[in-house]
């Protein structure tokens, strides 16, 4: 029996529900992984009392739940956008990159609280937040004066 990968029904799901960044929303799949795992180091290093089933740790999980909740319905708008405009808005790419630096971010920072410090890493992912920030904030400026 064959299995959904060997359909090809996978591809185009995948690229409905996240748009066009499949590598991105791998690469986002990996960080938001890899900010758990220096979360729950950064818990163990404090040696308070951690749980897995403390209100703190589902928050942070309902938390990337939302991400990619978030990514899904920007895929939307750039589906819709296609509609209605003839052209694609790339808003689930530009978000999954903003997504992707904040979750680098969040590791640089867990690890820095772990002990290991990267400064260089934290100043060139901030300039990285900022550049996106200030491109959105430009892209939003042209689309006000455009209508």
């Amino acid at each position: 029996m064959r299995g959904i990968e060997d359909m090809g029904i996978m591809q185009p799901t995948l690229t409905f529900m996240f748009g066009e960044g499949l590598t991105m929303i791998h690469f986002l799949v990996f960080v938001v992984v890899l900010d758990l795992v220096t979360g729950y180091m950064k818990a163990f290093s404090k040696k308070t009392k951690f749980s897995f089933k403390s209100a703190k740790n589902y928050q942070g999980l309902m938390k990337k739940l939302g991400i990619f909740i978030a990514v899904m319905v920007a895929a939307m708008i750039d589906v819709i956008s296609i509609n209605f405009t003839n052209q694609q808005l790339h808003v689930a790419l530009i978000f999954t990159c903003a997504m992707i630096i904040m979750e680098l971010l969040s590791i640089v920072e867990n690890l820095e609280e772990v002990g290991l410090k990267v400064p260089f890493l934290t100043q060139l992912l901030h300039r990285f937040n900022k550049q996106i920030e200030d491109e959105q904030e430009n892209k939003n400026r042209e689309d006000d004066n455009n209508v």
